[in-house]
């Protein structure tokens, strides 16, 4: 009888070192997740505040970042625009511009005045309807 419980000693210690190696790993899985759902209990309110906390100060510093970048685009572009303007040509040879255009138009007007005395006919404008064309 020794040795039938001897051989049943030996086989259930077998037997539990093969539990313990399949079963093993997983047991230490859930306990860790019994663990986790205890300490989301216990530290949830407090966890949720930090990462709200964090939460506000990333998004403050990508506000801030954001901003930085548009001030600096806008100068480039009021810069751009400084330069632009500085390149127009001043009012003043604008109005000059004008000027020399009436008397281009003036002289034209006189051209044809001569041109009318010296007995050649006078070129007429007609404006051409397109519909009535045809």
């Amino acid at each position: 009888m020794k040795s039938r419980t001897k051989s049943r000693r030996t086989g259930r210690g077998i037997a539990t070192s093969t539990e313990s190696r399949l079963f093993g790993p997983l047991i230490h899985v859930w306990l860790a997740g019994l663990g986790a759902v205890s300490r989301a209990h216990t530290e949830g309110p407090k966890l949720l505040n930090e990462l709200i906390e964090e939460g506000a100060r990333v998004q403050a510093h990508k506000r801030n970042t954001a901003e930085k970048a548009v001030r600096s685009t806008l100068g480039d572009v009021q810069a751009i625009v400084r330069r632009v303007v500085n390149e127009l040509p001043p009012v003043r040879v604008l109005q000059e511009v004008r000027a020399l255009r009436k008397q281009v138009d003036a002289m034209n007007a006189n051209i044809e005045n001569l041109t009318h005395v010296r007995g050649a006919p006078r070129k007429r404008r007609i404006a051409q309807n397109p519909r009535s064309a045809g």
